[in-house]
């Protein structure tokens, strides 16, 4: 696994991390496969899926309404081979009452795969959708996981949207953050429509936050960037000024693992077994 330096530092990143986490409809599965290193850039690639004994090109329909994600799947995928139509639910699980990674990984997948059976259930309502153009729906979710100093998870998401999200942030940064590492996880759920078959998986980036936050703390959040993101931070926005170093995917951070997507994705050829 590729670590990221973003700046000097002599910090070290602690030794108890997770082996990213592979998970199936039925049952979860620990995998020691490696994020491949972030390439400097990404080239457009043709997805096909074969359809009547012929190679059709695969429309992605993205489930989301973060203009990141899509911003992030262009680099892979032609942006008008991209359908944005985000779940019609909004209302999502919580992680209320969770206390082992094994408990947290399992809701986040399910968060991904709800995401996605609501856009399949919309694409079977919608009559001007042919059930015989290949489809490839995609959805996520993004959550950050961090440890407090009694080792105890806290499932961070985004900040609340009343007037106490400063102090909650804050709280965040001085207390989970500030000279630790956490873990930002990404739940992928991609399913072949209408045919159905499904892969699924989770991906975990481990980020280092300086020492001391504090010099700028009161500054960012005064930016407003909090609102909205999870973990109450973008890394890929102001919020760099605190990370020392990512171990793991860097897009995963900001909320679409694309080396593990590309690994999901059927290349100039049908779709793979696995889906």
């Amino acid at each position: 696994m590729r670590l990221y330096s973003l700046s000097p530092s002599s910090f070290r990143v602690p030794r108890r991390l997770l082996n990213e986490v592979l998970i199936s409809t039925r049952n979860v599965v620990r995998s020691d496969h490696d994020d491949v290193s972030f390439p400097r850039t990404f080239k457009s690639v043709d997805f096909h899926l074969q359809t009547r004994g012929r190679m059709t090109p695969a429309r992605i329909i993205l489930g989301s309404r973060s203009p990141r994600r899509r911003e992030l799947l262009s680099l892979l995928v032609p942006s008008e081979e991209i359908e944005i139509r985000p779940p019609v639910n909004s209302d999502e699980l919580g992680f209320d009452g969770l206390t082992t990674w094994l408990e947290i990984a399992q809701r986040l997948q399910l968060i991904a795969r709800e995401k996605n059976d609501d856009v399949c259930e919309q694409l079977s309502q919608d009559i001007s959708v042919h059930h015989d153009v290949p489809l490839l729906v995609l959805t996520a979710d993004t959550t950050i996981v961090a440890t407090d100093s009694m080792n105890r998870f806290h499932v961070l998401g985004q900040p609340p949207q009343d007037e106490t999200w400063p102090e909650i942030v804050s709280g965040w940064f001085r207390n989970l953050y500030a000279g630790r590492s956490h873990i930002a996880a990404t739940a992928l759920c991609l399913t072949d429509w209408p045919v159905g078959r499904r892969i699924e998986r989770i991906v975990q980036s481990h980020v280092l936050f300086r020492d001391d936050v504090e010099p700028f703390l009161d500054w960012y959040l005064a930016t407003g960037e909090p609102r909205g993101k999870a973990g109450g931070y973008a890394l890929q926005g102001l919020a760099s000024v605190f990370v020392t170093r990512v171990e793991g995917s860097i897009t995963n951070v900001v909320g679409l693992p694309l080396e593990a997507l590309i690994e999901l994705l059927p290349t100039n050829r049908t779709v793979p077994s696995r889906l």
